[in-house]
């Protein structure tokens, strides 16, 4: 059974996203945009998965019969 029709939410949260706002906080905090990096992919939520880049994995799921939301 798909996500869609098990009524599980899926989240997919952009690498490419992250991997800029890892930059900006360790530009602010005086961190390493690698630590910043690991430490936002060690707390996503469980049922979150990183995608390489979010528009792509919006439109594939789109062709699979998903829903978009946004927050």
């Amino acid at each position: 059974m798909s996500g869609h029709e098990s009524g599980r939410i899926l989240i997919g949260v952009c690498q490419v996203s992250t991997r800029g706002n890892a930059g900006a906080i360790a530009m602010a905090t005086g961190g390493t945009a690698d630590a910043v990096y690991n430490e936002l992919v060690a707390n996503l939520l469980g049922n979150a998965r990183l995608v390489p880049a979010g528009i792509v994995a919006v439109n594939r799921g789109q062709e699979r019969g998903y829903s978009p939301a946004y927050c």
